[in-house]
């Protein structure tokens, strides 16, 4: 019996060694698979950090970059940036336009007042002013409709010689005068009993008017001033030549040949009389030159003797 149970503690003990050894090489995958994963979890658990920090990083090179002027330009480049001209407001454009420079504001955005605002603007003159076909010798002249004006009893104060100006009725502003053309004598300025104030000058074919800002007239004693939007005397008739305001200056003269500046002028009208350029209250700039100062200085040089 002894001997029985012996042996048979020995068997059971060796049948648990051999089933160890058949487990041993699957408890050792076990144990690599839970390391494996225990380490994967905690590389998970570290990467938010490295990837905060990495975007963190790429933030702050980003701010900086931004904030950092670009200087790839070349010193030409960045010259020409400071010399570009600013970009000017609408409201600068129409208190100071520049006809030289395409900046004219034209008939349309000149805000014509439209006819019934005209009609009242007339009669507060005590005149109401229509248009009529035109006479056969006025038909000669290639016109088919006139412009005229009437007093309260009918009569006419301003005759019917005057052409439309484009598609507006002309009309007289609270100054008491009007902007007209009559064939012959071209753009007028009149007042309200038909009296000549002055020629309007154009600027290609066009009256000053048309390009917003002054305009030039000359009067009857020939010199050239200059009338607002609203056809007041701003600038008194008093200069031999003058040229339109551009950018709120013009370039006038006293003392020279009024054809000074003109296109195809001969050549003993040049660098005649004083030349200088005033700003819109009539004010002369000493710190500005005409654009033919430089020439002048030359023409006008002593020749050297040899």
């Amino acid at each position: 019996m002894l001997g029985q149970s012996s042996s048979g503690r020995t068997s059971h003990v060796d049948a648990q060694g051999i089933w160890l050894l058949a487990l041993k090489p699957w408890l050792s995958i076990v144990a690599s698979t839970f390391c494996a994963c225990a380490g994967q979890t905690a590389s998970r658990q570290a990467r938010p950090a490295e990837s905060n920090e990495q975007e963190s990083n790429r933030s702050v090179r980003e701010v900086q970059s931004e904030a950092t002027p670009d200087t790839t330009g070349t010193p030409q480049d960045n010259e020409k940036a400071d010399e570009a001209e600013p970009i000017r407001s609408l409201e600068e454009i129409r208190r100071c336009p520049d006809p030289y420079g395409g900046e004219g504001i034209g008939w349309t955005s000149k805000a014509w007042p439209g006819e019934e605002t005209t009609r009242v603007m007339n009669e507060r003159h005590g005149l109401l002013c229509t248009e009529r076909p035109a006479e056969p010798q006025q038909l000669a002249d290639g016109i088919s409709q006139v412009w005229g004006c009437a007093n309260k009893h009918g009569s006419a104060v301003v005759p019917f010689v005057y052409s439309r100006i484009g598609d507006e009725a002309f009309y007289f502003t609270e100054s008491g005068l009007a902007l007209v053309f009559k064939p012959h004598e071209g753009w007028l300025y009149i007042d309200v009993v038909n009296r000549k104030f002055g020629q309007a000058a154009t600027l290609d074919n066009r009256p000053d008017e048309a390009f917003g800002g002054y305009a030039r007239f000359r009067a009857r004693n020939g010199k050239i001033g200059y009338l607002d939007q609203n056809r007041r005397l701003v600038i008194p008739a008093r200069y031999a030549a003058a040229l339109p305001f551009a950018n709120c200056t013009a370039q006038v003269c006293v003392g020279c040949h009024p054809d000074r500046w003109m296109k195809d002028a001969a050549e003993e009208t040049e660098c005649t009389g004083e030349a200088f350029i005033i700003d819109q209250s009539g004010k002369k700039l000493t710190d500005k030159l005409p654009i033919d100062a430089d020439y002048c200085a030359t023409k006008r040089a002593p020749a050297t003797q040899k």
